[in-house]
């Protein structure tokens, strides 16, 4: 082997190494902006306005599902009833008051934080520093009542963040995998250009 081949190895070793480094900080910006506008909102008065609201709901029916279901879908004929009797230009601002519009607030919240956990924009271990398993109660004790077709997805967040807590196995990080896979492809690659295998 020439000393051009060892050259070639180690610079294309290098590149895929920064090419890492780089891609990696792109995720760790990425994921600070992400947290910072899921804890943005989380803080916004009107979404613990709606928490509020719903708990209310929910202690209204000392937590029975079918009286939350029922009740809420009663409130929220009664708001569209109410709804179609304001002024058009009145009607935006009753909106935002409905029980109804509110859960939509919390609902969106969390499959807002669902996906970025699932998808590893937020790593699971600061998800879950955050919205521990009591604040998350809000998913099967209020939301599922309510939709109970529509939440398996949120009930994953909920499942994940009991698992997570209770530390069960199958919490690996794929981010350390994939380096570990990367640099170990980098070393024979490397090993191969000089001669060595």
């Amino acid at each position: 082997m020439t000393w051009i081949t060892t050259i070639a190895a180690l610079g294309t070793a290098t590149s895929a190494i920064v090419a890492l480094f780089v891609w990696i900080n792109a995720r760790r910006t990425i994921a600070n902006q992400v947290f910072h506008s899921i804890i943005q909102e989380y803080k916004e008065p009107e979404f613990m306005l709606a928490l509020q609201r719903l708990y209310g709901l929910y202690e209204y029916c000392n937590g029975e599902p079918e009286c939350i279901h029922a009740k809420y879908e009663d409130i929220k004929q009664k708001d569209c009833d109410e709804i179609m009797r304001q002024r058009f230009q009145d009607r935006i601002e009753f909106e935002k008051n409905t029980l109804h519009y509110q859960r939509r607030l919390v609902s969106n919240f969390y499959y807002y934080l669902c996906t970025a956990v699932q998808r590893k924009m937020i790593p699971r271990a600061i998800a879950y520093k955050f919205w521990d398993v009591k604040t998350l109660q809000v998913i099967p004790k209020i939301l599922v009542p309510i939709r109970n077709d529509d939440v398996g997805y949120l009930q994953q967040l909920y499942d994940d963040a009991i698992n997570y807590t209770s530390g069960r196995p199958g919490w690996k990080p794929l981010l350390y995998v994939s380096i570990l896979l990367i640099v170990v492809d980098l070393a024979i690659s490397a090993l191969l250009a000089i001669g060595i295998l």
